[in-house]
């Protein structure tokens, strides 16, 4: 398991610099700074751990509900 973790940060610490040597046509002015994508993606899996921790209180029943 760590070879595995191990290989992704090598893999993740050579794409980054990648980046650099493409040019990039983004669509919105935000896209230009380097590292939105990385940071958006973050940002976005923090909202929706925060919104299902929301729904469970929402949604949850007592253990032996669908056993009445």
């Amino acid at each position: 398991m760590n070879k595995l973790v191990y290989g992704l940060y090598i893999l993740c610490g050579l794409l980054v610099p990648i980046q650099f040597l493409f040019e990039q046509h983004p669509h919105f002015a935000v896209e230009k700074f380097p590292g939105f994508y990385g940071i958006f993606g973050f940002v976005v899996f923090v909202a929706i751990v925060l919104a299902g921790k929301l729904l469970r209180r929402a949604i949850m029943r007592e253990e032996d509900y669908y056993d009445r």
